[in-house]
């Protein structure tokens, strides 16, 4: 069931999308900021492409720009919004409209020659563009357990069995490729490379491993990579 708290941030980001497709005077509030990255957390395995009309809403971010913010966004759920906010708002600053020469005539009066045109200083009237300055965000890097299935105890299998996918992260969020994770359980170890894809058009990398218990019980299994830890627990 959809929290109250998602609820009123997808209600404010499809009032978002209500309104007149017209530029914006201002850019994104601290509050339009944090709901609108708050539903893009709540949904971290929705494609980026399913966001990227609520982004580019708004001024100055393109389709490749929107969806690498999404992207980084969703990977990280338990990061705090307000982390993202400056990053969003810098995407929704307004053009500044380009500045129109003006020259001035002296006036006339009666029989006088009018005194030639006073030129005026000419601004460059060439648009003057404000790129958005986009701040790095640092990820902690992390093992993802990105899914577990277990197979029931059968004939074959008394205590049953689990196959588990194990991502790791770097710095920038993403998963990493050909990183070695090492599994440790009560009958021994396995270590094997985040070589595998959920997709063939997506760095999504992880490694699986397949477990068989020896006995019924609570299993305590660790995952390692690196300086990396966690810690699974699974009853059979």
């Amino acid at each position: 069931m959809l929290s109250y708290t998602y609820m009123k941030n997808l209600l404010l980001v499809l009032g978002f999308l209500l309104i007149p497709s017209v530029s914006f005077a201002s850019p994104l509030t601290q509050d339009q900021a944090n709901s609108l990255i708050e539903v893009v957390q709540s949904s971290p395995s929705t494609p980026a492409s399913a966001f990227t009309n609520l982004i580019t809403t708004f001024s100055n971010i393109t389709v490749p720009q929107a969806e690498s913010l999404i992207t980084v966004v969703q990977a990280s759920p338990s990061t705090p919004a307000s982390a993202f906010v400056n990053m969003l708002i810098a995407f929704t600053v307004d053009t500044i409209a380009p500045v129109v020469s003006v020259q001035q005539q002296a006036p006339t009066f009666g029989n006088v020659t009018p005194v030639q045109n006073i030129p005026v200083e000419t601004v460059n009237n060439s648009p003057l563009t404000i790129t958005p300055v986009v701040q790095s965000v640092v990820m902690t890097p992390e093992i993802v357990v990105r899914n577990i299935r277990k197979i029931e105890a059968s004939e074959h299998l008394p205590f049953g069995r689990v196959q588990i996918d194990v991502s790791v992260t770097g710095t920038d969020g993403k998963y990493e490729r050909s990183t070695d994770v090492t599994i440790t359980t009560p009958e021994g170890t396995d270590t094997r490379k985040t070589n595998n894809q959920y997709t063939n058009n997506s760095e999504d990398w992880f490694a699986t491993f397949p477990y068989i218990p020896e006995s019924a019980g609570v299993k305590s299994i660790t995952l390692t990579s690196g300086t990396l830890t966690k810690i699974l627990e699974i009853t059979f």
